[in-house]
């Protein structure tokens, strides 16, 4: 049921294009910078985006009556060679402290298997639906399929690292969040304290390999419609999208 409910309000990209990506940078600073105010205002261009966005893997979520964006995601592929800029991941960059030695740390992992999970953003609209329904006409069904719109975002990252090889992922979220994806079965552990940037966050890490096979029915469902349009955009995306995935397409 839930595959249903999500393809009919909703269609999902593998923003692939300039003008794909460009929609995905104009979402996030309507979400981080007009409305949340955790990003500058970029009010030459509207857009947020950083030097990591060369190096990720990115998706976007509309609304399949309208056409608006109302989600995205990327996952960041740190390279596998050390003189590279992008070497680590911007966690480590910034969050280097966090990390605890040991099994989770991104330095016991080849970096070509690890990837970071960041700039989830969702459109206030949206993410208030349940409170707004009143006043935006939305629909009972309508109010309900928004509910699976983080599901559906952290399913098209599984779908991303699917596609580019990576098994693990790391993320900074906040506690609610990672125990709103264990009840689909997407469980995240805990691999650092907690901090106060941009409310109560820590580092989580995930094995995706068995964050897939602990999806219940419902989501596996889901993430397996995801997997296979993702799958076939990215059969047919050029070659420079393919090195930024790490694969030698042929």
């Amino acid at each position: 049921m839930s595959r249903e409910l999500f393809v009919r309000d909703y269609n999902i990209i593998f923003a692939i294009t300039e003008e794909e990506k460009k929609r995905v940078y104009s979402l996030r600073h309507d979400v981080y910078c007009e409305e949340l105010g955790f990003e500058p205002v970029n009010t030459s261009e509207g857009i947020e985006k950083d030097p990591f966005d060369g190096s990720a893997l990115h998706c976007l979520i509309e609304k399949r009556a309208s056409g608006q964006a109302v989600g995205c995601a990327r996952i960041v592929l740190p390279s596998d060679t050390m003189e590279s800029p992008f070497y680590r991941m911007p966690l480590e960059l910034k969050f280097s402290s966090l990390f605890e030695s040991g099994e989770h740390h991104p330095d016991s992992f080849q970096r070509r298997d690890i990837c970071e999970i960041s700039r989830v953003a969702i459109l206030g609209d949206v993410r208030k639906a349940k409170s707004v329904r009143a006043s935006t006409q939305e629909s009972p069904q309508s109010v309900r399929t928004a509910s699976l719109l983080k599901a559906g975002l952290f399913l098209s990252v599984l779908a991303l690292g699917k596609i580019s090889g990576r098994r693990y992922g790391f993320a900074m979220m906040e506690p609610s969040l990672a125990r709103l994806l264990s009840y689909s079965g997407f469980r995240f552990s805990r691999i650092s304290q907690y901090l106060e940037f941009n409310g109560k966050r820590a580092i989580y890490y995930s094995d995706w390999k068995e964050a897939v096979g602990q999806l219940c029915p419902e989501m596996y469902e889901l993430y397996e419609y995801i997997a296979e349009r993702f799958s076939a955009d990215f059969a047919s995306c050029d070659m420079a999208m393919a090195e930024i995935a790490g694969y030698e397409k042929t």
